[in-house]
């Protein structure tokens, strides 16, 4: 007899998909879907290499009404970070359907950035 914890009553199963969401609802509501979705899908976007050691912060507007996309990177590989921004805000702004994205800042700490 299968035992479920409730009497005469057995649990039905669950999608994946459900409790991912559940689970990341909050931090989906409070950075945003847009960035929720650079984050999931960082790899597809930029490729494995430039993932490797880059990864999306945050998004921020900034004063000329554009949205400005805080990522790091690692130390040892800050300026081949540098050197691939407009990569990264070309592949960025395709993966979004459009020009969303108006600068790239990249930072080793978001402090830094910010303060910049």
């Amino acid at each position: 007899m299968l035992k479920t914890g409730y009497e005469g009553r057995i649990r039905k199963p669950v999608q994946i998909c459900d409790l991912v969401y559940g689970i990341c609802r909050p931090a989906m509501e409070k950075k945003g879907m847009i960035f929720s979705d650079l984050y999931v899908y960082w790899k597809a976007i930029v490729g494995s290499y430039l993932s490797g050691f880059t990864w999306p912060e945050k998004i921020s507007k900034s004063n000329d009404n554009g949205l400005v996309l805080y990522v790091k990177a690692k130390n040892t590989k800050l300026v081949e970070a540098q050197y691939s921004s407009p990569l990264l805000l070309s592949k960025v702004n395709e993966f979004l359907g459009g020009a969303k994205i108006a600068s790239i800042k990249i930072c080793r700490n978001i402090d830094a950035c910010l303060n910049a």
